[in-house]
């Protein structure tokens, strides 16, 4: 008897090169203090990473690209799809026949972005209603594996594929 085993990818990519680039989110009163947050841990930080970004020097993009990841729900429940505090299940998601079943997929505005120039505040004040989160992007791929695991230790880390 043959088995059959199906695995769930996210970018094509990582098959093809195993690269990543990397997101940690971190939460502070500024960016000083977050930024030494992350001088802690690694001191020469910039040398793999943007410069810190606090969530309203965000683009549109780099915001949708948080969202994508933090509010995938691809394959799972209605009722399990996290929603952005101030948004609704029909505002965030719709529903689309694939394979013959139904899947949920974060609305895709403009055909590939959620955020948009109209909801852009509207997403930011319900992630962040202090504007205390703040962003560190990786400049390219596979940045130092140990000082992603210091970084770890104080943030929440995205592997962006």
């Amino acid at each position: 008897m043959k088995k059959i085993f199906v695995f769930s990818i996210d970018h094509v990519i990582d098959i093809i090169t195993n690269s990543s680039s990397e997101l940690f989110i971190l939460k502070g009163k500024s960016k000083e203090i977050v930024e030494e947050m992350i001088k802690s841990k690694y001191q020469e930080y910039r040398t793999e990473y943007n410069e810190i970004k606090n969530i309203t020097e965000l683009d549109a993009d780099e915001l949708d690209q948080y969202i994508d990841y933090e509010y995938f729900c691809y394959d799972i429940p209605r009722d399990r799809c996290r929603l952005i505090p101030g948004f609704s299940f029909e505002e965030m998601y719709e529903i689309k026949k694939r394979f013959g079943r139904d899947c949920i997929s974060l609305k895709r505005n403009e055909g590939y972005r959620f955020v948009t120039s109209e909801n852009k505040e509207k997403i930011i004040n319900g992630l962040s209603p202090n504007k205390d989160m703040y962003f560190l992007f990786s400049i390219d791929e596979n940045p130092n594996w140990e000082m992603q695991e210091e970084l770890m230790a104080i943030a929440t880390r995205y592997h962006l594929g």
